[in-house]
């Protein structure tokens, strides 16, 4: 049945089906058959990022699923410029979840951080898009080549800004840093008397998620 429906006309149907297809692993090689099938050469969007990461899940074979996600990071699918930044967006979360094994996309990831890095993220205060793309890709990037550095700079900026979005998200993304985000503490523990509640909620669970043990993470 989920096999079928990656023939669907609509995509957040075949997108769905394609996430869901990663946990039917007595069912392997139907599905991975049904999945490499489905996946085309030229990336295509969200839908096909979800069958390549389901068939990483379920075959642990990494460079089909890095093709897709760096054709639909540098090429985007979509008819307005929302659709482009949501698969970009989409795009960099899948290369995160792929690690090391995405060593090959790192300076394609870097790229983006580029416009929201220090110093010069102060220039896109007005453009949202592209601080949040941004800060997903400097994540991915960390999660690619496992240094902090360039992120904990980068989040850690972000909780002087005049705007409280912008420091509520630097804050959340110091979080998911984990451990690696121990050096920033002091500017966190700063963060809990932030005047905006959100920004201090997130510090409050930022700091407990960096301060937690392996187990607890």
């Amino acid at each position: 049945m989920l096999c079928s429906l990656l023939q669907h006309h609509d995509e957040e149907v075949r997108l769905e089906a394609a996430w869901a297809l990663q946990r039917f692993k007595a069912e392997a090689v139907e599905v991975t058959s049904a999945l490499r099938k489905f996946i085309r050469a030229d990336g295509g969007g969200r839908d096909q990022n979800c069958a390549a990461y389901a068939l990483f899940k379920l075959t642990g074979d990494a460079p089909p699923a890095l093709r897709v996600f760096r054709h639909n990071l540098i090429s985007p699918t979509g008819e307005k410029p929302y659709e482009r930044h949501l698969c970009k967006w989409h795009s960099l979360w899948m290369l995160g979840e792929l690690g090391e094994k995405a060593t090959a996309a790192a300076e394609d990831i870097r790229a983006l951080t580029k416009g929201v890095s220090c110093p010069e993220w102060k220039k896109h205060l007005d453009d949202s898009r592209a601080v949040k793309l941004g800060n997903r890709a400097m994540f991915s990037l960390f999660c690619v080549t496992r240094d902090a550095a360039p992120a904990l700079a980068m989040y850690c900026h972000q909780l002087r800004c005049r705007d409280d979005w912008i420091r509520e998200s630097g804050v959340t993304w110091l979080g998911m840093l984990g451990s690696d985000a121990e050096g920033a503490l002091p500017q966190l523990r700063q963060a809990l008397r932030d005047p905006y509640s959100s920004a201090r909620h997130e510090a409050y669970r930022a700091i407990r998620r960096i301060q937690a043990g392996p187990e607890d993470e």
